[in-house]
This record gives C-alpha cells, sequence and structure tokens, in this order.
C-alpha cells in the first residue's frame, strides 16, 4: 500500500523554509508530492530559477532545507559550502554533478557520463540541440525513452537543452573540489533509482566516502526522476530526512542565545 501523509497538527511557530530547485529539464511542480506530504512542517517553495533560488537560500534568516534535481544539485553543495549556518540540510535527487568535481573526471567508472556531457554540448553548440535531448534522455531513462516521450514535452526539453549545456559549463568553471565537501557540516542525502546508470550510482557511493554526514536511498525498480515516478517511496523519505535533520540543527542565533 501506498504510504499516506500523516495528520499532523498546525504547528505555532514558522516552520523553516524548504527550497526546492529543478534542473532545466525540470518544473518547480515536480516537487508539489514532496510539499503536500510536508505540509506545515516546511515553508515549502520550488523554484526553476538558480539566481532566484540563491537569494532564496541567502535570505532565510535562520537556515533552510534545500533539495535539488539533477545538474541543480550543483547549486546546493556549492550553497552548502558558501553559506555553511544557512543550510540545514541538502537533499539530492539523482545528481548530475561529476563535471564539478575534476578529482574524479579522471576514474574509469564516469567515461560513459562524460562522454554523454561531451557529446551533448557539442551537439547544442552547433544548435542541433533535438539530437543533444534525445541522447540525454535516453541515457538517463534508458533506451528509446526519448521516442516514447510525448511531442509536447519533447518540444520542452528541446527549449531547454541551452540551459542544460550552460550548466556543465558552470560545473566546469566553478568546480567542487572533494576536500570542501568533506568538510560539510549539514545533512546530505542522495535518492535515486537502482535501475540508474552505473556512474550515477558509483558518484553516489564516492560521496557516501566524502562526506561526513550522508545518507543514500536507492529505489528499487526507479530509473531517474523517482521523486515523480515513486512519489509514495521519495516523498516520505525526504519529509523523515528534513525532520530528523532540524531536530539537531542550531543557527548562530539559537547557540548564542543558549551561551
Amino acid at each position: 500500500m501506498f504510504d499516506s501523509v500523516p495528520q499532523t497538527p498546525c504547528i505555532a511557530t514558522t516552520a523553516p523554509p524548504v527550497l526546492f530547485l529543478s534542473d532545466p529539464f525540470g518544473t518547480p511542480g515536480e516537487w508539489s508530492g514532496v510539499s503536500e506530504f510536508l505540509g506545515p512542517r516546511g515553508n515549502c517553495r520550488a523554484f526553476d530559477d538558480p539566481a532566484e533560488w540563491r537569494c532564496a537560500v541567502e535570505r532565510a534568516p535562520k537556515g533552510a532545507h534545500l533539495a535539488a534535481h539533477g545538474t541543480a544539485g550543483y547549486h546546493a553543495l556549492k550553497a552548502a559550502m558558501d553559506h555553511p549556518h544557512a543550510v540545514r540540510s541538502v537533499t539530492l535527487v539523482d545528481p548530475d554533478i561529476i563535471r564539478a568535481i575534476p578529482d574524479l573526471m579522471l576514474c574509469c567508472q564516469f567515461r560513459g557520463q562524460l562522454k554523454l556531457i561531451a557529446r551533448a554540448t557539442a551537439l547544442a553548440s552547433d544548435c542541433r540541440h533535438e539530437e543533444a535531448a534525445a541522447k540525454v534522455m535516453d541515457w538517463w531513462r534508458g533506451p528509446r525513452s526519448w521516442k516514447r516521450t510525448a511531442p509536447r514535452t519533447r518540444a520542452e526539453f528541446v527549449r531547454a537543452m541551452p540551459l542544460l549545456a550552460d550548466e556543465w559549463w558552470t560545473q566546469d568553471r566553478t568546480p567542487l573540489s572533494l576536500l570542501r565537501l568533506a568538510r560539510l557540516s549539514c545533512p546530505i542525502k542522495v535518492i535515486s533509482g537502482r535501475r540508474m546508470p552505473s556512474e550515477v550510482r558509483s558518484l553516489a557511493h564516492v560521496l557516501r566516502m566524502a562526506i561526513p554526514d550522508f545518507s543514500l536511498q536507492l529505489v528499487k525498480s526507479a530509473r531517474a526522476l523517482s521523486h515523480l515516478t515513486h512519489p509514495q517511496i521519495v516523498s516520505p523519505e525526504i519529509g523523515k530526512f528534513i525532520v530528523c535533520s532540524d531536530m539537531g540543527w542550531h543557527s548562530d542565533e539559537d547557540l548564542a542565545l543558549a551561551a
């Protein structure tokens, strides 16, 4: 049976913000299941513009929970590094951040994904956006996924392809270091499908070894977008992670008052 949304009483105090960020192929609406599950326990806001999302992170006076999908995971980890006292937790769904970690780009287990990114960005540079989007979709969702996708959705992905290529270029220009990742103090959770490409699973295991407070949830039978294809599993997992992370989080203001 599907997990049901728990009936929780209204909370008198203002819930901490939960800020969702989608990658260029996604939309803010993809987080509605998690938002509904959290209910009054999270002040949820969803974005598809990294600049607007970063402003929301920086303006959270007592810290925020961050959740991101795909290439947006880069922005979430960078925000946790740049604003460690403002980030309560980070949840990454299918993180597409291999181009942001130079230390791993020579490892043989990531060659397939790096070749995909190089080919897709080259096609996008030649304005062959449909071919690029098709290659990306088939790699992440499985062979022939592009042909099985509705024409309207395919058109949206084609329009978003230049933005996705820009995201990979941004990762190249301002990379993340494993050393800084290892110094993150907030809890990090990665959620992905067991049927994802091996490169994605390998990256999750590397992050688990590098980041002190790290947890990994692999959803059985899922490929990409498990928060949409398996919301009855992913939404409760994200909700529990956010609530548990809140229990051990204190802002500088809280610590000063306690002292």
